[in-house]
């Protein structure tokens, strides 16, 4: 049986796979550095047949020893060389120093996801050997129900995460098919990936809108093997080196519907002519060009045409500046017109509570500056559809956002102090869930509270694999109550093991278990009770998202912090 994707939740990044381009060879004069003795060599080889890696660009980066008597500034090493045609490079006269040791392939290669570490002493040398794996692609062939092959629809790859049943997808390439309806998605790291078409709308949408010649029925974004449904979409393997050939699937047809928009300012006047309008489609999965755009026309509409069937999210605003704008849920299923008044966005407003006895109880300076933040939710992207800055309370416990508009989270953070919660008088606590906006509500009764009180932990992390197998571990603490799983509540960093780690102790009998260990600290927490995990290449986006979180319950570790007190908790990477 194939793997599908169904129940799956998705997050698409703004970008694609950063592949290292000729370009990168243009490497600037760099500003005059610091010299010495010492030297980093090295060769950039293909992992699988030790193949020389040419051309690629290496960037050495990092401070050089402290030297007596110099001060307590350092200077910052920066350097960049191109391998040559045995894949070879060198940095010499250097000062001694830790540096960290960067490849950017030009092609067929995925780049380092972290740097590797060259300690070096004056007068010595070290040699580093740096194995790339190979990129692979997805061949294939979109065609109609006639099987005539259809050129320029786009083809996304989208690569596939699972973890512990939490599905994701993050678009990582895209192509337009040939004449013949062919494409290839090249420079993809080996894993699971979806592959879907989408057809191009090249109709200039600031045109008059005519009847006669819109399309009622087309082609719609079909996911390989030909199912509309993201979750019934089969998954293609790619392996390092390889092409993923024959991923040949027909492009589907369904009804196409046209919206049309009638809007007017908060004072009910005509929209003026720098009015624009998005329509972004709420689907599981919202591929980099699934938002469409329009301007007004010269009878004052706007309208979108050729519409999938949908959700959607419609943004209209008044200029780029987004003086006014409005923000509507918009379900299609036929055509629609819709009449849109905009607005100047909700205002929110309220003060500030700090809990605890201050650091310094016996200072009577005012409040540090408070940064009160009003953000999209994680994982939306699109057009913007509000316009705020952020809150600078600077002693004084008063702080007021404006033009709020559409699904916002609350944030807020202060020098020295932990945020708790933020809420209405008495009501449930709001910091990090999305709250819908119409733009017009006016919130004054907002209480920020922050505490003194902080706490610590002291984590001890086993389990690290060698630093010749690297890999990244993701820590997480997290609040064992899931309605404080917002900032102040929740702390993640990444780790991945180096030669100067120490190894694990000996287990009974005298064998040492496999593994490095490392101890750090996770402060400025609000006190309570938490759960810790730590595992290797989760592969999510967003560690903070709430499905994550509980999905991780069961591998955690329980630890309870007090105020002014560093707990201590020994953590195992789980795999």
């Amino acid at each position: 049986m194939r793997p599908s994707v169904r129940g799956l939740s998705v997050v698409i990044l703004a970008s694609a796979l950063a592949i290292a381009g000729p370009a990168l060879a243009q490497i600037s004069r760099p500003e005059p550095q610091s010299g010495g003795s010492a030297r980093v060599t090295g060769r950039v080889l293909a992992s699988d047949n030790a193949a020389p890696v040419r051309r690629a660009l290496v960037r050495l980066s990092g401070s050089p020893d402290a030297v007596p008597g110099a001060g307590p500034k350092r200077a910052y090493i920066r350097r960049s060389v191109e391998t040559d045609d045995n894949g070879a490079f060198d940095f010499a006269d250097l000062p001694g120093g830790s540096y960290s040791v960067d490849v950017f392939p030009i092609n067929g290669f995925v780049p380092l996801a972290r740097g590797r570490r060259a300690v070096v002493g004056e007068g010595r040398a070290l040699d580093v050997s740096i194995r790339l794996e190979r990129t692979g692609a997805i061949v294939g062939r979109i065609a109609d129900k006639h099987d005539e092959g259809v050129m320029g629809v786009e083809v996304h790859a989208l690569r596939r995460g699972d973890f512990r049943g939490h599905v994701t997808l993050v678009s990582v390439s895209r192509v337009l098919t040939d004449d013949l309806g062919q494409f290839r998605l090249f420079n993809l790291p080996a894993g699971e990936y979806v592959v879907a078409a989408a057809p191009v709308h090249s109709r200039a949408v600031s045109t008059p809108h005519d009847p006669e010649t819109t399309r009622r029925s087309g082609f719609v974004t079909t996911y390989y093997p030909g199912t509309q449904a993201p979750g019934d979409a089969r998954v293609v393997s790619v392996r390092a080196g390889r092409d993923s050939a024959r991923v040949n699937f027909l492009l589907a047809s369904g009804r196409l519907a046209t919206v049309a928009i009638d809007a007017v300012d908060s004072r009910g006047l005509p929209l003026s002519r720098e009015t624009s309008a998005s329509l972004r489609p709420d689907r599981d999965v919202m591929l980099l060009t699934s938002t469409r755009f329009a301007s007004r026309q010269e009878d004052g509409r706007l309208v979108f045409s050729e519409i999938e069937p949908g959700d959607y999210s419609l943004i209209v605003s008044t200029s780029y500046r987004q003086e006014e704008a409005a923000y509507l849920n918009v379900k299609v299923d036929g055509d629609i017109t819709l009449k849109v008044q905009t607005n100047s966005g909700s205002r929110v407003s309220g003060r500030v509570v700090v809990q605890g006895t201050p650091r310094d109880a016996a200072s009577s300076r005012p409040l540090p500056e408070v940064v009160v933040s009003a953000t999209r939710p994680l994982g939306d992207t699109g057009p913007s559809y509000a316009n705020v800055p952020l809150a600078h309370a600077r002693g004084t416990d008063r702080f007021e956002l404006s033009g709020l508009r559409g699904p916002t989270v609350l944030n807020a953070s202060m020098p020295g102090a932990a945020l708790v919660s933020i809420s209405r008088a008495g009501g449930e606590d709001l910091a990090g869930k999305p709250v819908q906006f119409t733009g017009t509500e006016i919130i004054d009764d907002l209480v920020v509270v922050f505490t003194n009180e902080e706490a610590a932990v002291d984590v001890t992390l086993t389990g690290l694999r060698e630093p010749d197998d690297p890999e990244q571990v993701l820590v997480i603490l997290f609040s064992e109550d899931p309605a404080r799983w917002h900032a102040g509540s929740v702390r993640y960093t990444a780790i991945s093991a180096t030669a100067e780690m120490a190894l694990e102790p000996a287990a009974e009998g005298g064998a040492r278990r496999p593994g490095r260990m490392f101890r750090f600290r996770m402060d400025a927490m609000v006190p309570g009770r938490y759960l810790i995990a730590a595992l290797p290449n989760p592969g999510v986006a967003y560690p903070t998202d709430r499905a994550i979180l509980e999905r991780l319950r069961p591998l955690t570790t329980p630890v309870t912090l007090v105020a002014g007190e560093t707990a201590k908790v020994d953590v195992r990477v789980s795999r």
